[in-house]
């Protein structure tokens, strides 16, 4: 099922969403506009913004601080139009 899984925070919106990158399917971590980085699937993305804190924000915020649900059941799924 396409779509973009959401979490609103005080500092914006995280979003992990599937698209196609230079001809590969893979899943993108946003938050806002702003590319965070690239994975495999929804649960890797959410894995390395959670726990691994492989993704830096370029304004030097601290992810680790925002009340991010470290499971995807924790986000918002929004269905792709059809």
């Amino acid at each position: 099922m396409r779509g973009d899984w959401l979490c609103d925070t005080p500092q914006g919106v995280f979003r992990i969403t599937r698209t196609r990158l230079a001809q590969n399917e893979c899943y993108v971590v946003l938050l806002d506009d702003d590319l965070l980085g690239t994975c495999e699937s929804a649960e890797q993305g959410l894995k390395l913004l959670t726990e691994e804190r492989a993704f830096k924000v370029a304004c030097g915020l601290d992810i680790a601080r925002l009340p991010i649900p470290r499971t995807l059941t924790g986000w918002t799924f929004a269905p792709a139009a059809s």
